[in-house]
C-alpha cells in the first residue's frame, strides 16, 4: 500500500511538474530539477562531481555525457544527466534528461511513458509529434536491449524526448524511464555523430 502511494504521489509530482511547462516559449525555458538547457553545469555540480561521473559511451568525443545520481538537491528523479561540448571550461548544458529507475520492472516505465506523454499532449498541442517507435539500442553490442521513445520536435529543431530504456541482462544496464530536453545541435549529433 505505502508503495502504491508513493508511485501515485509520484504521478503528481511529475504531472505537476511538467504543467508548469505551459509558460515555457522554447526549450531552455523548461528545467529539470531547476535546471535549464543552456545553464553552466557549475552552477549545480562540482567539477569533480563533473568528471567523475562523466562518461564514454560516445564514439565521437566532440560531446561529453554526465550522469549523476541521487544528489541531496534532486526532489523528483533519481538521476540528472546531461552533455555538455567537450573541453568547454564553462561546461554549458546542451541537453539535460531527468531519469526515473526501474529495476527488474520495466512494465511500469511504459506505464509512466504513457501517463507523460498524455499530458504532453496537452501541453505541446501544435509541436510536430513523432509517434511512439520502439528500436534496438546504437551500444549494445548484443542488440538485445530496446528504447521505446516519443519525441517531441519544436520548429527550431529542439526537441523533448520521452523514453523507456529496456537493457538487456548482457548489457548489465539498469532500466530506466528518461524525460530529456535536446538542442538541435544535441538532436542532430545523436542521429549524425555519435555512435559513428
Amino acid at each position: 500500500m505505502k508503495r502504491l502511494l508513493a508511485y501515485q504521489f509520484l504521478v503528481l509530482v511529475l504531472i505537476f511538474s511538467l504543467q508548469s511547462w505551459t509558460k515555457a516559449d522554447d526549450i531552455s525555458d523548461f528545467q529539470i530539477e531547476g535546471i535549464s538547457i543552456g545553464d553552466s553545469a557549475l552552477d549545480f555540480f562540482s567539477i569533480n562531481e563533473i568528471k567523475n561521473n562523466s562518461m564514454n559511451f560516445f564514439k565521437s568525443k566532440r560531446f561529453t555525457p554526465v550522469q549523476n545520481d541521487q544528489l541531496s538537491f534532486f526532489t523528483t528523479y533519481d538521476a540528472v544527466d546531461f552533455v555538455y561540448r567537450t573541453g568547454d571550461k564553462e561546461y554549458i548544458i546542451h541537453e539535460l534528461a531527468g531519469v526515473l529507475y526501474y529495476e527488474n520492472n520495466v512494465e511500469d516505465c511504459y506505464v509512466k511513458l504513457r501517463e507523460i506523454e498524455t499530458e504532453m499532449d496537452k501541453i505541446f498541442p501544435f509541436t510536430k509529434k513523432n509517434p511512439e517507435m520502439t528500436f534496438k539500442h546504437r551500444n549494445d553490442p548484443t542488440q538485445k536491449s530496446l528504447v521505446t521513445d516519443i519525441e517531441y520536435v519544436f520548429n527550431n529543431g529542439d526537441s523533448v524526448q520521452l523514453a523507456c530504456y529496456d537493457y538487456s541482462e548482457e548489457h548489465g544496464s539498469q532500466d530506466h524511464l528518461s524525460v530529456a530536453l535536446a538542442t538541435k545541435e544535441i538532436y542532430d549529433f545523436y542521429i549524425n555523430e555519435a555512435y559513428k
